[in-house]
């Protein structure tokens, strides 16, 4: 993904990631649209694999994708000297843009239909997402 905000930055997904991103984006998009109602209160974060996690959360107006790792202190995210990220945040009209998208990617890139999104379900990945809960409600 590259930003049209920031020419030259940029943000990847390993194709698990992305299975996994778009398995869980019927549920962000719904917390987004929520979000942007103003319908309930929304607190999501849901993990994508190896650590990288999307958020969708009160007070933001993006979908947040980052990477987090419980055994490294919390440092907030940055980009590196190189242009890449290791966070992005989709504005609600770029997330809607990426999910349009979706399709014809689909057709040129082929590959990214044969990986299947893998839950995880691990002790650590619980600690991961109360550690970030706690943290984002300090936010």
């Amino acid at each position: 993904m590259m930003s049209k905000r920031n020419p030259g930055m940029y943000f990847t997904l390993t194709l698990k990631r992305w299975a996994n991103l778009l398995y869980y984006r019927e549920q962000i998009d719904n917390e987004v649209k929520v979000l942007d109602c103003k319908s309930r209160p929304v607190d999501f974060c849901v993990h994508i694999g190896d650590g990288y996690f999307v958020t969708v959360k009160d007070s933001w107006n993006y979908v947040h994708i980052f990477y987090y790792n419980i055994r490294v202190p919390y440092v907030k995210p940055m980009c590196e000297d190189v242009g890449y990220c290791s966070d992005i945040s989709l504005h609600f009209d770029e997330w809607a843009r990426l999910l349009e998208l979706i399709p014809a990617d689909h057709e040129q890139y082929p590959e990214l239909d044969n990986e299947q999104p893998v839950h995880e379900d691990d002790d650590e990945v619980t600690v991961q997402l109360m550690q970030l809960h706690m943290l984002h409600s300090a936010c």
